[in-house]
């Protein structure tokens, strides 16, 4: 389709609503996080969700006095604390960790939610939606199910639905059940209005938002005021309020909150029918119309004009060493062009890179040859290759064709590759690399505490001495903590304590089929008590697609303390990538670090730089969890070869929630089914965090183009 096509749906979109009554003009109903948990109002879900990529934060003083009491109230509501965590994995759904209690200091409740509204039914005919509250909870104070229906008619929407209420407990509104429903109405885009009956009690809301442009169309702030007929007993105002923070997680893209992203259609034409209630434009027409590169405004590439062909194999050289690169060769063989290069720019996603240069390559590669071979180096050590025609290449960055046509080869040393070489220069040995970052280790939802935690600061300072080998330290600061993280508290043995955190030397090599293997020897401190001399060993494979990948992980640690203990780890792991959803399934299975064994499965799905993941694992205990991954820092750092030294934030910050189980109780267990960060090096810092494959590049092309615009014509 054209981008004319584009516009002929606007037009007539325009032209009905320049027809229709003022009362009904206008942009389409938000939907956002409420008390619960859920796409919806105050306590009522809707059977819509929130968008896909989206991550929403609340926090409430609404909450349920028969799940955990401030001790104050004697009602079924009380003035506490209600925290949530959603965000939507995939089109339709939305996953959720709740933490609620009466105060911080006291217990609380942590639970998992779950919803999901069919992506198949034309959201102008009405959306339908079947959630799960507390979702494998072992107290199960807030376990709930429900089925809900949804009808948007301009600025309102009207919900109705029911649902079923497991617990017995005293003091507990039992909501959903015999039928709830609500109404709202947005006549602006900073305010909506909201009425609904929970099934229980009748509450109104006045909801307020920031303009998306205050942060750059890339997060929103939103807040409520909520009173009703709430049966708040005695000591409690009946006015409640929430606040919440809507973020865009497809970072790295420049996309923006409430658009589509390439992403999404690519999925919805691949899925066809299962997503065409979404209203996702398709990927030809989208496209065309609004992913062409800055290439297009005018600027279609023009071929340097050299005398010879090594005189445009040296500008080629010069040129991506003077963007930053290092360790960068260049070579010819017949009508092939090969460019192999070390990348430390781009560090929070390798995609940015590859883009990058391809995008030079196309700018400068001599017209009489025909075909690239291009390979990226970590350390000297090859970890990608793709080859691709040259006027192919030429066509994408100038926007005349959507994809390059890329395939993989299995890498090879450049020792290996019959060619005609220049280059060489800015090795990326001795040169020493610094990037600091904070680490968060905290217990949500205890009976010892709503939230207790300990802000750290770690340094990391390492340096590539020879191919494939480095050597590095990290440092903590602890920088705050509550109060059960101080000496003599419930969880002060699991603090981090300024001072020398871990020292390594690590080898990597490539052998044969495609195997990499990194071994190291190093002292660790992991927290009280727990003191090591560690020998660990990891190795992997993965398929040419990227499709496939196989691990194995060991390790020795050797007590350093007279009361420690030893331990080992031993552990393999396959994951497995479908291109199509940008989904990868996961399972580990061995004896991990606690000496638990058993297995581990879950899915992670990639939004932009950002990830989510949801988990389960089964050892001695029983662990179910959501976690996600955010960037960190800038897409783009310091180029080393500059100053002599690199210094930047680390590539992503990670977090999750989850519960446990245990002989039908929920107590505290600590690093069940864990491989300490030192055994996870060879995926993250030589394979981009398991993205560096041809399966992944080909389903964000646009990124590729998005880089070279971005960071070089600009």
């Amino acid at each position: 389709m054209q981008a004319q096509s584009a516009e002929s749906v606007q037009t007539t979109s325009q032209s009905a609503s320049a027809t229709s009554p003022s009362f009904w003009r206008t942009q389409q109903i938000d939907t956002d996080v409420n008390v619960q948990g859920f796409g919806g109002l105050i306590n009522v879900p809707t059977a819509n969700t929130i968008s896909y990529g989206e991550l929403h934060w609340t926090f409430s003083n609404l909450t349920d006095n028969g799940a955990y009491t401030n001790a104050t109230s004697n009602g079924l509501y009380q003035d506490g604390n209600n925290l949530t965590l959603t965000a939507s994995p995939f089109p339709g759904l939305e996953a959720t960790v709740r933490n609620t209690g009466g105060t911080f200091d006291a217990g609380s409740d942590l639970s998992a939610n779950v919803k999901y509204s069919p992506t198949f039914i034309p959201k102008e005919w009405f959306s339908i939606a079947f959630g799960m509250q507390d979702l494998g909870g072992i107290t199960d104070h807030l376990d709930s199910q429900f089925v809900v229906v949804s009808k948007d008619l301009g600025p309102l929407r009207f919900t109705a639905g029911t649902g079923s209420f497991k617990s017995n407990r005293a003091r507990l509104a039992k909501r959903y059940v015999g039928g709830f429903y609500g109404i709202q109405y947005q006549p602006f885009e900073w305010l909506q209005l909201q009425a609904e009956h929970d099934g229980v009690n009748n509450a109104i809301a006045a909801k307020f938002k920031t303009p998306k442009a205050w942060m750059n169309n890339q997060a929103q702030l939103y807040g409520s005021v909520m009173t009703g007929d709430h049966d708040v007993g005695d000591g409690n105002d009946s006015v409640f309020y929430q606040v919440g923070l809507r973020v865009n997680l497809f970072q790295g893209t420049n996309t923006g909150l409430d658009t589509h992203t390439y992403k999404a259609m690519k999925m919805s034409d691949d899925l066809g029918w299962f997503l065409a209630g979404e209203n996702i434009p398709g990927f030809e027409e989208s496209f065309a119309d609004g992913y062409q590169s800055k290439l297009q405004n005018g600027q279609q590439m023009q071929q340097p004009a050299f005398a010879d062909q090594v005189s445009h194999l040296i500008a080629l050289e010069q040129a991506l060493l003077e963007h930053g690169f290092e360790d960068v060769w260049v070579g010819h063989q017949a009508s092939q062009l090969f460019v192999r290069l070390e990348n430390s720019l781009y560090n929070r996603n390798n995609i940015d890179a590859i883009g990058v240069a391809l995008g030079m390559v196309a700018n400068h590669a001599p017209a009489e040859l025909a075909a690239l071979d291009f390979t990226l180096s970590r350390y000297g050590v090859p970890t990608f290759r793709a080859q691709a025609s040259l006027s192919q290449l030429v066509k994408f960055y100038d926007g005349a064709i959507m994809e390059p046509k890329l395939t993989a080869a299995t890498p090879q040393d450049r020792d290996s590759v019959l060619a005609s070489w220049i280059g060489g220069e800015q090795q990326p040995y001795f040169t020493p690399r610094v990037k600091v970052y904070p680490i968060v280790p905290n217990f949500i939802g205890t009976e010892i505490g709503q939230v207790d935690f300990n802000l750290t600061l770690r340094t990391n300072v390492h340096m590539p001495i020879w191919q494939g080998a480095e050597v590095y330290a990290e440092y903590d600061l602890s920088v705050a903590r509550s109060e059960d993280f101080d000496a003599g508290g419930s969880f002060w043995k699991y603090r981090s304590q300024t001072g020398l955190k871990s020292v390594f030397a690590r080898q990597t090599m490539q052998l044969p089929f495609n195997v990499y293997v990194a071994g190291g020897v190093g002292i660790v401190k992991e927290q009280y008590n727990e003191e090591h001399n560690v020998a660990v060993l990891e190795a992997g494979w993965q398929s040419n697609n990227g499709r496939h990948r196989l691990g194995y992980h060991y390790a020795y640690l050797q007590t350093r303390l007279a009361s420690g203990i030893d331990r080992r780890i031993f552990t393999g792991s396959y994951r497995y990538y479908m291109p199509e959803l940008d989904l990868n399934v996961f399972m580990e299975g061995g004896q991990f670090w606690a000496g638990d064994k058993g297995v581990t499965v879950g899915l992670s799905t990639n939004i932009g730089d950002s990830i989510l993941r949801v988990f389960a694992s089964e050892t001695d205990v029983s662990i179910k969890g959501i976690g996600f991954t955010i960037p960190l820092g800038s897409r783009k750092d310091m180029a080393p070869s500059k100053y002599g030294f690199q210094a930047r934030t680390a590539e992503r910050f990670n977090y999750g929630l989850a519960t446990s189980s245990y002989n039908g109780t929920n107590q505290i267990f600590v690093n069940r089914a864990y491989r300490p960060a030192y055994m996870q090096q060879l995926n993250g810092r030589y394979f981009n965090f398991d993205r560096l494959g041809i399966a992944y590049i080909n389903e964000n092309l646009p990124r590729l183009r998005q880089a070279y615009a971005e960071f070089v014509n600009d």
